[in-house]
């Protein structure tokens, strides 16, 4: 009988130790994805509300971006702005549609960087080296002489694919 319940106990204990447990840690490893997928949701919340502030206070036309895609794409350009020291864009056009070349959906956009001729290179540099493929559709550039700093003003319009899942 007492090796009955030394017998039981070791497994329960086992029971405990080799279920219970894995299961409590995969439970946690979920919550901790789903926080970060609460802050990057609250994130592009803050962005969106950041794009229909600028017009407020603009007095632009702005399109909120109608779907994930382009606002991934916002996100990669506003990084690349960023990271070159330009202003990220206020206004921003899209259109969309498909390449049947590549097989992809193709979002195109449109929206005009101001800053030094210098930091402007980087940004196209930057475009070309971003891992989601993107191109430059169209670009003009004036630079205005007759400040300090001479700046540079580019409107542009870059396409991006994004895969069929």
């Amino acid at each position: 009988m007492k090796n009955k319940h030394i017998l039981l106990s070791v497994l329960l204990i086992s029971i405990v130790a080799f279920g219970f447990y894995p299961l409590r840690q995969t439970v946690k490893q979920k919550e901790i994805k789903n926080e970060q997928l609460f802050v990057q949701k609250q994130q592009q919340i803050e962005r969106l509300n950041e794009l229909e502030n600028a017009e407020k206070i603009t007095g632009s036309k702005i399109a909120i971006p109608a779907s994930p895609k382009q606002v991934e794409l916002i996100n990669d350009i506003s990084r690349i702005a960023k990271t070159t020291g330009l202003e990220i864009p206020t206004a921003w056009s899209f259109s969309l549609g498909h390449n049947s070349e590549v097989r992809a959906e193709q979002i195109s956009v449109s929206f005009s960087l101001l800053g030094r001729h210098e930091q402007i290179q980087k940004f196209l540099t930057e475009v070309e080296k971003n891992p989601r493929f993107m191109g430059v559709k169209d670009f003009s550039f004036t630079t205005d002489f007759t400040q300090s700093i001479p700046t540079t003003e580019m409107p542009i319009t870059l396409y991006a694919f994004f895969l069929e899942a």
